[in-house]
């Protein structure tokens, strides 16, 4: 009996997710909200930007939301 590839990437999206906290946490930092982006987007954008990580994108909760009860985000956090 083989992983379901639903499985597989659920578990490829916690360990995304995990890995820059577990790296800013062992290193003393914190996330900080940064400016929205101009338009709103459901996939997540890393990006390494003097010296910083920043990731935008994602969803938030929304009682309008288009995906239950989440709407796109603008949100921006960097560490």
């Amino acid at each position: 009996m083989g992983i379901s590839r639903r499985v597989f990437l659920k578990a490829c999206g916690a360990c995304a997710a995990l890995a820059p906290s577990v790296y800013a946490q062992s290193r003393g930092l914190s996330w900080s909200p940064e400016s929205p982006l101009p338009v709103s987007f459901q996939e997540i954008y890393p990006a390494v930007f003097n010296g910083e990580i920043a990731i935008g994108g994602g969803f938030v909760k929304s009682d309008s939301g288009i995906f239950h009860n989440l709407a796109l985000s603008q949100g921006v956090l960097s560490i």
